[in-house]
């Protein structure tokens, strides 16, 4: 889970800040995920668990994608999700802690539908 974090945190932060941001994306991404994933109640989802994808179908679902997408429609909607439920985009719209820390935890349960997606097709 933490790999996953580092690297939607350093893409994120890419995106949005250049180089620094990716390191600082990479940092958090790595104890947001690695704390959610634990359900820290100062770092985690305060008890909040991720879902997780039973199946193939709830991990397209969870994208908001058709199984029959292209792997390019599915990475576009991945990283459309990732940017929607990153944590500094949801301060913006001026959503509290509470809510901010149940969205992260739909934010990893979208990166594990994204790498089960990834296996099933290359399988």
């Amino acid at each position: 889970m933490a790999v996953k974090g580092k690297i939607v945190g350093a893409i994120l932060g890419a995106f949005s800040f250049g180089p620094l941001g990716a390191l600082a994306g990479l940092a958090a991404g790595h104890f947001l995920c690695d704390a959610l994933t634990r359900g820290d109640a100062e770092g985690g989802a305060g008890g909040i668990p991720a879902p997780d994808p039973v199946d193939v179908a709830d991990a397209y679902e969870a994208l908001g994608v058709s199984p029959e997408a292209s792997d390019e429609e599915i990475k576009k909607a991945y990283r459309a999700k990732c940017m929607e439920l990153h944590p500094d985009a949801l301060r913006s719209k001026g959503l509290g802690d509470t809510a901010i820390k149940a969205l992260e935890a739909e934010l990893c349960r979208v990166n594990d539908a994204y790498d089960l997606i990834k296996k099933h097709r290359k399988g």
